[in-house]
């Protein structure tokens, strides 16, 4: 997919000095494409809830007799479960992906999530990789995930230490149930010793859930801080090129499409996406 539809390298200082735009596209085929790329937030009064709740609600209103699609990044299925949950604790809790599910989900339009599956993008990366330091990779994500959840009191260290401990438990069982059958994945383990070990092997001394600075430095692709960091970024590379298949067949298939991803995907997509249009 990438030979012919090209995605660019992630561009730090970019990302890091400039709000990405929603990328807007009209093609030949009368459908339309709005690509949402944010800065991942679970500020219920933040600007960038604040730009989706705006930009989808828009979307959502536009009369159109094109079928309508959301895609959301990260979306495991309707967040039926948060349904009694005021708004603001809605955001709290699951950012603004849980936000754009509510307000297609009241809309009644269809969502999906082009992604990889788990087992496929895993045991890619574990041919490149050797397969504790992609696990690692994984846990160090979800961490990023989890300082967004569960912010750090100074007051707390500990309390907080432990919520993120029983959420890393719960990670583990998704992660067994999505890769136990991959051989590379048995080979590792879900242990929290696997992480630990790794963990000293890649950066010295004993990991702390509460050092939020690590996870943010590794955890992401623009950086190349550690070998994480590649992981991460070969990461996006991956479900880039699936994003967009999916997306083309979409368009293809006659549905305007509104999507709601992380800013560097925006970012990687914009030459391939723009090139779908008229």
């Amino acid at each position: 997919m990438s030979d012919t539809l090209p995605i660019r390298p992630i561009h730090k200082e970019y990302l890091e000095q400039h709000e990405y735009p929603t990328i807007h596209v009209e093609t030949a085929a009368g459908t339309t494409l709005d690509f949402c790329g944010v800065e991942h937030s679970n500020d219920p009064n933040g600007h960038m809830i604040n730009r989706v709740r705006k930009e989808l609600g828009d979307f959502l209103r536009e009369p159109s007799s094109n079928q309508k699609l959301v895609l959301l990044e990260g979306w495991r299925g309707p967040h039926t479960d948060t349904d009694d949950l005021a708004e603001d604790e809605l955001v709290r809790r699951g950012g603004e992906e849980a936000l754009a599910d509510r307000l297609a989900r009241q809309a009644g339009v269809e969502i999906a999530s082009p992604e990889p599956s788990r087992s496929d993008e895993f045991a890619k990366l574990c041919d490149e990789f050797p397969s504790h330091q992609v696990f690692y990779w994984l846990v160090a994500r979800q961490a990023v995930q989890w300082g967004r959840e569960v912010p750090l009191r100074a007051d707390q260290p500990s309390e907080r230490r432990q919520e993120v401990q029983r959420k890393f438990e719960s990670f583990t069982d998704v992660l067994e149930s999505a890769l136990g059958h991959v051989p590379s994945f048995q080979e590792v383990g879900t242990s929290f010793g696997v992480v630990a070990a790794t963990h000293r092997e890649l950066f010295g001394g004993e990991l702390d859930w509460n050092d939020l600075e690590h996870f943010d430095a590794h955890a992401n692709p623009i950086d190349e801080n550690s070998v994480v960091n590649e992981i991460h970024n070969r990461s996006n590379q991956i479900r880039d090129e699936h994003i967009l298949g999916e997306i083309k067949t979409a368009l293809h298939e006659g549905k305007n499409i509104f999507a709601v991803y992380g800013d560097g995907h925006a970012y990687t997509l914009e030459p391939a996406l723009r090139s779908l249009g008229k």
